[in-house]
């Protein structure tokens, strides 16, 4: 399954144009986004592997929400990759262990969480 890449570049150009709301470098902004590629490269490498089976949604919403996450703030970024590696720890574990399946089941309620947990600690909402 393919990830229509037309929402992708709508939600770059978002981005791209809510940093004029921001006051942080050019080189902050190349570091995030190469922190990004590195992030997606690895992810897709997991999923090559079969070592963490996401679908391809579940990568691009894992880049938006770092990219969104590090233009607001590097505290509340390093605070959702936190606790998106804590729940992905505990849903690998689950799946395997507990559960044991072998095949891909949803993970979009992991980032949901995340997202939410991360959101409620810094009162963002």
């Amino acid at each position: 399954m393919e990830v229509d890449d037309r929402k992708n570049y709508l939600m770059l150009g978002l981005s791209i144009s809510l940093l004029s709301h921001v006051s942080r470098s050019f080189l902050y902004l190349l570091a995030l986004f190469g922190v990004i590629i590195v992030f997606n490269v690895t992810l897709k490498w997991l999923n090559k592997k079969k070592i963490l089976l996401l679908g391809e949604g579940d990568v691009s919403a894992f880049n938006w929400l770092f990219l969104g996450f590090g233009l607001i703030n590097p505290a509340v970024l390093v605070s959702f990759v936190v606790v998106w590696g804590v729940l992905t720890a505990v849903y690998a574990m689950g799946k395997a262990w507990v559960f044991k399946v072998k095949g891909p089941i949803p993970y979009f309620g992991v980032l949901l969480i995340c997202f939410i947990l991360v959101n409620w600690f810094f009162q963002i909402y």
